[in-house]
């Protein structure tokens, strides 16, 4: 991916590039749009666009937001809504949860509609009578890498100025994200990001729930959250030193690292172990005590070295708790 010339002594991408890539786009989801069947002809979805638009109706009553803006809101639900299903559809169809997080995602929706400021729900209404807006030869874009333009995200907010004297109306940022390694969309990917390639249990067992943002140490390591120095992990931890065998795995699940190391503490559902190996956060590890005749796989939240310089590796597990009687009036 070639990055593009400075900014300021290029001349911005108008409507012949950008603007006439989004028109094309524009145009297909249109299509797609106006030709997608009443919700009477689609079964389970449109069970599930019936009960989306009520919900978030009453969301939307709930705050005092105007009929108006309601209407507005259903209209671009039922608009866009074989996108968001097909989209919801692949990773949450066989989910036990799939009904409560989709209505979840709703309830986000119907609140973000609701405290959007009086001129942009004017406008919201109003693009609804012109679905290929930002296809308009007005509508002039910007590309461009955000660390070469103004060097962090807070560095183009001060630049906007710049940006509208030269007429742009809508900017498209280059990735900001690091892509994995191996095959990759380039970084373009957004959501929950865990660092590494295995997500937590916590995330396994319930895709939809709410990760809040993580402090990272001088590595940009991912820490725990805390509040006020107060730990806040969901169970406490016992100091334990238990004989394990750690085997390091590859993403088809074979081993490429072994050792035996003992732990330095450990909870319910995880544990802190001292290793020699050189695993990264999100790498996933089998577990395996002899001693407790307990074994699981685990994913590594965490590396660190100690004040005795021996590192460590704080692991979660994926699929089975310690078979010990954990007392936690003891636990840290």
């Amino acid at each position: 991916m070639t990055p593009p010339p400075d900014p300021r002594t290029a001349a911005s991408t108008g409507a012949g590039a950008t603007a006439s890539t989004r028109a094309g786009a524009t145009s297909a989801g249109a299509v797609r749009a106006s030709a997608a069947l009443p919700p009477e002809a689609l079964g389970a979805e449109g069970a599930e666009l019936d009960r989306a638009e009520a919900l978030g109706r009453s969301v939307l009553a709930a705050s005092g937001a105007d009929p108006a803006d309601a209407d507005a809101f259903a209209s671009r639900l039922r608009r866009w809504w074989p996108d968001l299903w097909d989209g919801w559809r692949a990773p949450y169809a066989a989910h036990p949860g799939r009904a409560a997080a989709l209505d979840d995602l709703v309830r986000v929706l119907a609140a973000r509609a609701a405290a959007r400021p009086t001129d942009l729900r004017a406008l919201d209404r109003a693009r609804l009578f012109q679905p290929d807006w930002f296809g308009d030869p007005s509508m002039i874009g910007y590309v461009f890498y955000t660390d070469r333009f103004a060097g962090t995200l807070r560095g183009v907010e001060e630049h906007l100025d710049y940006l509208d004297e030269l007429g742009v109306r809508y900017v498209h940022l280059m990735p900001v994200l690091e892509p994995r390694d191996g095959d990759n969309d380039g970084g373009y990917a957004v959501g929950v990001a865990f660092v590494g390639k295995n997500p937590p249990a916590s995330w396994v067992h319930d895709p939809s729930r709410i990760y809040g943002t993580s402090k990272v140490d001088d590595e940009n390591i991912p820490q725990p959250p805390s509040r006020d120095g107060v730990d806040e992990r969901r169970e406490g931890r016992i100091l334990a030193a238990l004989m394990v065998q750690l085997d390091l795995l590859d993403d088809r699940g074979r081993s490429v690292g072994s050792e035996v190391t003992v732990t330095e503490n450990i909870s319910r559902h995880g544990a802190s172990c001292y290793t020699s190996m050189k695993p990264t956060p999100g790498s996933l590890v089998r577990v395996t005590s002899q001693q407790t005749e307990f074994a699981t796989n685990a994913v590594v939240l965490r590396c660190r070295t100690g004040e005795d310089n021996i590192a460590r590796i704080h692991l979660e597990f994926q699929d089975g708790e310690w078979p010990l009687d954990i007392d936690e009036a003891e636990a840290t």
